[in-house]
Order: structure tokens, then C-alpha cells, then sequence
């Protein structure tokens, strides 16, 4: 690979999403002896066509990644870190570099409420259960443990929650738009959460929870030390393990050096600021007999639940886009548990059981709504992504296990991954409908009952993964009025095609070889 597009390729005033063939036809003029290209393309899974376009077209905006090295020497470089655009290296740059040699936490997914952890500058955006008075974030601490379904909360000192009219929710309700507090305002205010939505920066604010010590955990790196970090705090602690429930309950804490110490009793764990770019230092091992120095850094949990309707089949395009997600999780090094919630799908279909099997993904299938939850509960997961289509009669699964999850296990992080605005789709189908009988659309209450149940699902979840940043702009404008959810609880996660290209140009010889 020499180079690799900027920004989508536009042919006949279209964004093209695949390209199935590329192939030279000939030369623009003898003259310049440009070559001209072939194109096959489309937009759609079937909408194919053929475009002619000059070379210096095709690569007018595009970054090269081949450096002119010599074989031997671009052998040794890894070939994703060429095919990185600058903007998406910085990005990718990862917090601490090295393998984990133990991973340790200090509490269970389900063992109730803990320390509370305050974060400064940072405003909840999830619906808030009620909404009452208070001095300080510490006031928020003990009226958050003292509420009923509480585990998230925001303060805000001048009574401000930068977005509006709060949301008063019951846990086994829908939303609803309220400005009502529990008595006048005598300076902040405090917004109490059954869970958090998305951490938006806000200045004059302050959010906590009480989950970090339950959905964290302390990744250890023998024989390292974390640098470029700043010092918080020194405390003795016997041995590396020791070290992480110190880090843990100060959410100022982003990782730790722990080193034997017989002044400080046994060793010395030195806790550290969360750094714009940290990383791990190797170290000389320790001689034989001896304790070496370890570094930790803060990390979520690194076992995940993904819930489908069943496991998935190759021949759809959205269920490899379930395995490409499940792959990228594997590469991060999280342990995946794939839950088919029914049963294994109809017979004779191709699926992609094999598949998870040989990247290590466990399985699991026809489960109910309290076995889900003991599962998390067991394998002390951090996150559940929840797939959400709409297929036939069948309960999709964020109404099948969302509320359940919610309630009964506040800490976890729940994701819906959707393939689709699915009510918007459901009025066209219903549109075409009407047109195709010659009749007019009368209610559309399919549709109406879907926009409803999918958007408290977007709207209820931690984090939505859409399929086009199109998606994501249709869900936000469909909210109803006192609704909101920040954009940032949204990223996108693009559609895998399932069927093969319809004109492979590819495969057939370059026109100057054609008789």
C-alpha cells in the first residue's frame, strides 16, 4: 500500500461507500500518458456503477505512507502505523505501553456502593431522578447514598445545569420534563442519577460516583515504571497489589510506581496524576530471590457481554459487523462473552460461531433476563453491548435486559449498538405501503410505537454505536421535547457488507488485453 484517501470518494455528486473493482483501461492522451482508471463502485449494497477517472483524480487527496525504504528496512515497521493519517496516530496513542502481568481490583461488579469519587469540571448528562438542594459535592455524597436508586449525581454551585429542564425518572418509567427541586435553591444545586450517560466538561461543576472501585480495576507491569506523570501522594503498601485499592478510591489516582522499601516497611507506592501522555519504562529485572519494581495504571474491567438475538450468521452484514466489533475488542485485549439470547438461529444458515470460537470468545444462548444478570454478576463484567433490531414479534434486547441491568447492577456500563434509525425505516416501508395499495397513509402507529421504545433505549443506555454519523443526527433531532442526550455518548461503527460485489473489475483482464 503507497497511500490511502483523505476524506470519501465522490463520483456523480454521491458519496461512495464500497469499491468493488479497479482496473486501467488505457491513457488520457499520448501526450501526458496519464493513465486512466476504471472504477466499479456503488452506494448501496445494489446500487453498482462504472466510472472512468484520470489517475491524478483518484489521488489528489490522498496520504502517502510508503517512505521510499528499502525492503528490508519497511519490513520492520509496522504497516498499520504507516496506514495511521496524523490526526488518527495522535488519537490512537495509547495511555501506557506493555503487558499486563496480573490485573487487580478491589471490588466486584455487584457488591453495592463504595467510596465516593468526586471529578471536578465534568457534568453527567443522563436523566436525573430528583433534584435537590446542596452546599457542596460532599453534600451530594450523602444525599446521593441516601436516595433510593442513586448512584451518580452532579452539583453545581451556582444552580446551573447548563442544559435545561432537569429529567425526573422512575427506574421503572419513562422520562419526563420537570423543573420542580425539593425546596428553594440557597446557592447549588444537586442532580442525583441512576447511572451517568456521558462525563460532558463543564466548568463550576462536579460529578460522582460511587462505581470506581467497583468497575476498575489496576493493570501491573513488572519490572516498569510509569513516567511523566505527576506525583499525588507516597504511601507504604507491602506489595504492588496493595497499591491499587490507594489508587482506586482517589479518582485523581490514573496509575502508581510501587518499589521495595524497607524504610517505608516494606515497599513505597507512589500514586499518580492522570498525564496528557504517560507510559511504561522497562526496568533490569530484579535478581533472583528479589522484589522488583512495578508500575499500575487505572483500567476498565477487561471482561465485556455482547447480547444478540442469536449468534451470529455470516451472511448477514450486520451480524459481521457484530464479529468485527467482537475482533477489535479480542485485539484490545478485553475477555468477550457472546450471549445469544435465543436459540442458535435456523438451521442450514452459515454462521459465525466457528469464528468467535477460534478468537476465544465464549458463548452462551437462551438466556433469561435474572440469568443475564448473574452471569454479569459472576464474570464481574464491566460493560454489556446490547444489539438493537426489531425482528418480528420478538422483544429486541435492550426491552428485554435493560432495565434489569440498570437496577439491579448500577456500576456496569451499558452500550446499545444499533445498525439503523429502525422507525424512521418502518415509515417508509409503511409509506411505500400505502402508495403501492393506492391508499393513504392513516396512522403510521407501528412506526410511532417504535420511535418510542427505540429512543428511550438510545436515550437510557450509557453509549450508542451507530452506523453514519447520518444516524446519529437523525436519532438526536427525533427526541422529543425535555429530552437530550450529548453527541458525545455516540460513536460510529460502520457497516460490514455481507454480499459480494457485483461487478469484480478485479478479476478480469485490463482492457488493453481484451480482444
Amino acid at each position: 500500500v503507497l497511500s490511502v484517501a483523505r476524506s470519501p470518494l465522490s463520483l456523480r455528486g454521491k458519496r461512495v461507500r464500497m469499491v468493488t473493482g479497479l482496473t486501467e483501461v488505457g491513457v488520457m492522451d499520448a501526450e501526458s500518458g496519464e493513465a486512466l482508471l476504471g472504477i466499479s463502485y456503488g452506494v448501496d449494497d445494489r446500487a453498482a456503477r462504472f466510472a472512468l477517472l484520470p489517475l491524478t483524480v483518484l489521488l489528489a487527496d490522498t496520504q502517502t505512507v510508503g517512505d521510499g525504504r528499502d525492503d528490508a528496512t519497511a519490513a520492520t515497521v509496522d504497516a498499520s502505523e504507516l496506514l495511521r493519517l496524523p490526526r488518527e496516530a495522535a488519537a490512537a496513542r495509547p495511555v501506557a505501553r506493555g503487558d499486563a502481568a496480573e490485573y487487580v481490583s478491589a471490588a466486584a461488579i455487584g457488591s453495592g456502593r463504595g467510596a465516593c469519587s468526586i471529578s471536578h469540571g465534568v457534568r453527567f448528562d443522563a436523566a436525573s431522578i430528583k433534584v435537590t438542594p446542596a452546599a457542596s459535592p460532599a453534600d451530594c455524597c450523602a444525599l446521593c447514598r441516601a436516595t433510593k436508586y442513586c448512584h451518580f449525581f452532579t452539583f453545581a454551585a451556582n444552580g446551573d445545569d447548563t442544559g435545561g429542564a432537569a429529567t425526573t425518572r422512575s427506574p421503572h418509567g419513562a422520562g419526563r420534563a420537570s423543573t420542580a427541586v425539593d425546596a428553594e435553591p440557597s446557592g447549588g444545586l444537586c442532580w442525583l442519577k441512576q447511572w451517568s450517560g456521558t462525563a460532558v466538561p463543564a466548568v463550576g461543576h462536579a460529578s460522582g460516583t460511587f462505581s470506581r472501585e467497583a468497575a476498575c480495576g489496576c493493570e501491573l507491569i513488572a519490572a516498569s515504571r510509569l513516567e511523566e506523570s505527576p506525583l499525588l501522594a507516597e504511601a507504604t503498601a507491602r506489595s504492588p497489589a496493595a497499591c491499587a485499592p490507594l489508587c482506586l478510591r482517589d479518582v485523581a489516582c490514573a496509575g502508581f510506581d510501587w518499589a521495595p522499601s524497607v524504610a517505608w516497611g516494606g515497599g513505597v507506592c507512589r500514586l499518580r496524576r492522570r498525564p496528557p501522555v504517560a507510559h511504561f519504562v522497562p526496568l533490569p529485572a530484579a535478581v533472583a530471590g528479589g522484589r522488583e519494581e512495578t508500575a499500575g495504571v487505572v483500567r476498565l474491567k477487561r471482561r465485556l457481554l455482547l447480547v444478540h438475538n442469536h449468534p451470529p450468521h455470516l451472511g448477514f452484514g450486520s451480524d459481521r459487523r457484530l464479529l468485527a466489533l467482537a475482533q477489535a475488542l479480542v485485539d484490545s485485549r478485553f475477555h468477550l462473552l457472546f450471549v445469544g439470547a435465543d436459540a442458535a438461529g435456523k438451521a442450514g444458515r452459515s454462521q459465525g460461531r466457528a469464528q468467535l470460537l477460534s478468537i476465544g470468545v465464549e458463548l452462551v444462548s437462551a438466556i433469561s433476563e435474572v440469568e443475564l444478570t448473574q452471569l454479569a454478576t459472576k464474570h464481574d463484567v464491566s460493560v454489556v453491548i446490547l444489539t438493537l433490531w426489531f425482528w418480528g414479534a420478538s422483544a429486541s434486547m435492550p426491552a428485554r435486559y435493560l432495565r434489569m441491568l440498570r437496577t439491579s447492577l448500577p456500576h456496569l456500563k451499558i452500550v446499545v449498538m444499533t445498525d439503523d434509525v429502525h422507525h424512521l425505516r418502518q415509515r417508509g416501508l409503511e409509506a411505500r405501503a400505502a402508495s403501492t395499495r393506492g391508499v393513504a397513509l392513516r396512522t403510521g402507529a407501528e412506526a410511532e410505537e417504535m420511535k418510542e421504545e427505540e429512543l428511550s433505549h438510545y436515550y437510557h443506555a450509557d453509549h450508542v454505536l451507530t452506523i453514519s454519523d447520518v444516524d446519529r443526527g437523525s436519532i438526536l433531532q427525533s427526541l422529543r421535547p425535555g429530552r437530550r442526550i450529548h453527541p458525545r455518548r455516540f460513536s460510529t461503527l460502520r457497516h460490514v457488507f455481507g454480499e459480494a460485489p457485483h461487478f469484480p473489475l478485479a478479476s478480469a483482464p485490463p482492457f488493453r488485453d481484451r480482444r
